[in-house]
């Protein structure tokens, strides 16, 4: 019996109104769209719609895959990581290009986004990863040939069978202990699965990948298949498989995409996601954790358990219960030098003293200031004089491994690789380890020396080139750490000078507050001493806190820094789940938690607007482009219909002709006459004026205002308004339909006095509400929509409800992108303001095409 599907045919439409409805479930999005590309190299979404490749029309499965993936980065949010500041501020932490950084967020990200997939759609996900394995043949083959890592480190994280050992590639090189860093950041992240958790793993992995050369920054990077496979692609993109298009056997859907999670509603209105992202963001430069504290993050994310409903600080700490309680407690901070002395100036405002008095207390505040900045002057020079001796040291091991290279006498090889180990030694058991971050660093020099240790063996071969190879990167390593020293020589140094330099102007201002000190003036001068001193301390406590020094202890710190960032792990898994939860009722609606803002729209005439005219005049403007605008008004002429009335009715109203009808015995038919009613043309101009149209651009489009007007005004009825904003729209009417262009209005045009953004699609949206379906709307702008709280997403999804209704035409001064095509589609025009007229020319060569579609 043949199968029943065999007797009908596939529903094309139900199959993409089917994944529609499952992108607006997960991602929350009522106005989500899924678009179909040419493009076979890429699946996207842009926070607002899913791009597929043209093949996920016939093949359904893969596309179930791909949508349920690409609206959970909308969903699970990946659009609320702040993600430009996330890549900026890694990028710079770690020297390692922003390219490389979003290659490995986007790894971070898909591994969490098809985890999360697997618990909630596990037949969706079930469909992306069937049509992974399918083709892992060809991925591999791919990935070995490029020798790309990231796909590995995709396919490692997401336990697809045969890469979960070391790889083994030429351009990268990983150590026992960093690949087993790479499986604990795993274990982490799979058991967070919050945004959060992707910023902290990205730090940790920059930090790991930062001394191989592949992943470092250099002056002129040149293009590289290894680093950049997919570049040239809006959007974000899903980690996905290669596949052989029949029309195209070189085609392939890469598995490292660029991504883009920035979505401009987002970072205007933040999300209790975003928030916490956000927070975490501002902890990342202080952030130093080690692989240990990795996995104790991991257990105790694994021990804690929430009560239901959980989302508040306190209520979390309350339910994390007596393990934050512990963690916190050892945080203690001692009284310092400082806070006596603030204690001291206090009580002078506290308790009003004898004249004598005052003068004693103030000259031991002075002497206690002065005894504090003598003792922390010797402290640092303390420090900086154990991290030049150290910065030394590691010079001095540096030479003796390039003398031992260009060594050929094996007994002065030997001796000298015994100095070696010697020097070795002697470093690691010198180097401080009273505070936190020392303690780190020597774990990693430790580890560091151990493997140069190991590229001294006697049993090693000299001639081992993969040996010679390690020895190179780990000495590089080990210049990198005497630079960073001699960094934070330079950084202790200014530091000091400028804390000196404080101390001294606020010991100076008391001793010149007189001797009424408690008068009102008295008071005045010392709250404002009061408030430099409690400044400056509290810089002070935050530079030993990061730093580990002074007073605080050390591990406590550390563990009190893990509880919080455990908290904030813990606070957004809640939150996720609560929206988790909701997506699976199909409730979830992620415009919800970003409601759009109220706005005003202000309709206005020119002439009562404060405008900064541009000089070029209406007269001036006739007097220079005279024969362009006569050559145009007689091409439109001869496209003008010659008569409104129709003289060939057999019934009608009687025309003066009727008599010679009776004359000439009815031979003369045409007697009846019918008024035609004609066609007119109506055209909506709208013209950017936001600040960024100033000067050249301007000039352009009054030209191209004035000849347009001028050459049609005998076919089209114009309006023409000027649009502009910031929170609220100010449409501004230059001329409307039926009126003539006035030149005093004209010469009113320039930029506004006070609005100097553009709203684009509210300004479309609102002259479109005020109109029948037969109106033509042309654009002038020359960039992105930008306003407070509104951006390209507000605009495209305003312009394409307008659109349903009208046709929309766009000319782009000077401006190309992809936001041309997100809003217009292929209705756009690129002008150049360098040519005075090109805009105008365009527009009358569009407007003669459009006229002669209209009228004949």
């Amino acid at each position: 019996m043949k199968n029943l599907f065999e007797f009908y045919e596939r529903d094309y439409n139900s199959d993409v109104l089917a994944l529609i409805n499952t992108g607006k479930r997960i991602s929350g999005k009522v106005n989500l769209m899924i678009k179909f590309t040419n493009y076979q190299g890429a699946v996207y979404t842009d926070g607002h719609c899913i791009y597929l490749p043209h093949f996920c029309r016939e093949e359904i499965k893969p596309a179930q895959g791909f949508v349920a993936h690409e609206s959970g980065h909308i969903g699970y949010g990946s659009f609320e990581l702040g993600f430009l500041k996330l890549i900026s501020l890694v990028s710079r932490k770690y020297e390692i290009p922003i390219p490389i950084v979003k290659q490995l967020t986007n790894v971070l990200e898909d591994v969490r986004i098809n985890a999360i997939n697997k618990v909630q759609f596990p037949g969706f996900y079930k469909n992306l990863r069937d049509y992974a394995l399918k083709l892992l043949p060809e991925i591999t083959k791919r990935m070995n040939y490029y020798e790309d890592f990231f796909i590995y480190l995709d396919l490692f994280m997401e336990d697809y069978p045969g890469f979960q050992k070391k790889p083994q590639f030429k351009s990268i090189h990983l150590s026992d202990e960093e690949w087993q860093i790479l499986k604990v950041l795993k274990t982490f992240l799979l058991k967070a699965l919050t945004p959060n958790a992707t910023i902290i793993a990205l730090d940790q992995l920059c930090k790991l990948l930062k001394n191989h050369t592949i992943f470092k920054k250099i002056e002129k990077p040149k293009t590289s298949t290894k680093i950049i496979l997919s570049t040239n692609r809006p959007g974000s993109g899903v980690f996905l498989p290669y596949r052989a298009n029949p029309s195209n056997e070189n085609d392939i859907i890469v598995f490292t995409a660029v991504e883009d999670f920035f979505d401009e509603s987002i970072e205007e209105n933040p999300t209790t996601i975003s928030k916490t992202s956000e927070k975490m963001l501002k902890k990342l430069d202080k952030i130093d954790l080690s692989v240990e504290d990795i996995k104790d993050l991991t257990t105790q994310l694994e021990q804690m358990q929430y009560k239901e409903g959980v989302s508040e600080e306190k209520d979390i700490e309350s339910a994390i219960g007596t393990k934050i309680s512990q963690i916190n407690k050892p945080f203690i901070k001692k009284e310092s030098e400082l806070d006596k002395i603030i204690k001291d100036i206090e009580s002078l405002e506290q308790e009003p003293l004898p004249f004598v008095e005052q003068i004693t207390k103030k000259k031991q505040i002075i002497d206690d200031l002065k005894k504090y900045i003598t003792h922390k002057e010797a402290n640092e020079r303390n420090e900086i004089t154990q991290l030049k001796e150290e910065v030394d040291q590691i010079n001095d091991i540096i030479n003796d491994f390039q003398e031992l290279n260009n060594l050929n006498n094996p007994i002065k090889k030997k001796e000298k690789k015994g100095e070696i180990h010697k020097k070795l030694n002697e470093y690691l058991k010198n180097t401080d380890t009273a505070n936190n971050k020392t303690r780190k660093n020597k774990e990693k020099l430790q580890n560091l020396i151990g493997d140069l240790f190991n590229t001294l063996d006697d049993k090693a071969s000299s001639a081992n080139t993969d040996l010679q190879e390690k020895q190179a990167e780990l000495l590089q390593s080990l210049q990198s750490t005497q630079k960073e020293k001699e960094e934070e020589i330079k950084r202790k140094y200014n530091n000091f000078f400028k804390e000196k330099e404080e101390i001294n102007n606020i010991i100076r201002d008391i001793e010149q507050l007189g001797d009424g000190l408690n008068n009102e003036i008295g008071n005045s001068q010392k709250q404002e001493i009061l408030s430099r001193l409690r400044s400056y301390n509290k810089g002070v406590e935050e530079d030993e806190c990061g730093e580990g020094e002074g007073e605080w202890e050390d591990d406590s710190a550390n563990k009190a820094l893990l509880g919080k960032l455990v908290i904030d792990i813990k606070q957004t898994k809640e939150e996720l789940a609560k929206r988790i939860a909701k997506i699976g009722m199909g409730t979830w609606s992620s415009e919800g938690a970003n409601s759009e803002m109220k706005r005003e729209i202000i309709e206005t005439r020119i002439e009562n607007e404060q405008m900064q005219p541009i000089r070029l005049t209406y007269q001036q403007i006739l007097a220079t482009y005279r024969p362009i605008i006569t050559k145009m008004k007689m091409i439109f002429t001869n496209l003008k219909p010659e008569s409104d009335l129709d003289n060939y009715q057999k019934r009608g109203r009687l025309n003066k002709n009727f008599i010679k009808t009776i004359t000439s015995n009815y031979q003369f038919k045409n007697c009846f006459t019918r008024k035609v009613y004609e066609k007119l043309l109506r055209i909506v101009l709208l013209v950017d004026i936001s600040g960024s149209m100033k000067g050249q651009k301007l000039v352009a489009a009054k030209i191209a205002m004035i000849m347009f007007v001028e050459a049609l005004k005998q076919l089209a009825a114009i309006r023409i308004v000027l649009f502009t904003g910031n929170r609220n729209v100010r449409n501004i009417v230059v001329k409307d339909f039926g009126e003539p262009l006035e030149e005093r209005k004209i010469d009113r045009f320039g930029c506004h006095e006070h609005e100097r953004s553009n709203l684009d699609g509210l300004s479309i949206k609102h002259e479109a509400s005020k109109l029948c379906n037969n109106e033509l709307f042309i654009i002038v702008s020359d960039g992105k929509p930008a306003g407070h709280a509104y951006g390209l997403n507000h605009a495209m999804h305003e312009v394409q409800k307008v659109q349903r209704q009208f046709k929309i035409f766009a000319f782009s001064i000077d401006a190309e992108g992809d936001h041309l095509n997100k809003m217009y589609g292929k209705n756009w025009i690129l002008a150049k303001s360098m040519d005075k007229v090109d805009l105008g020319q365009k527009i009358m060569q569009f407007s003669r095409f459009v006229v002669n579609e209209f009228y004949i």
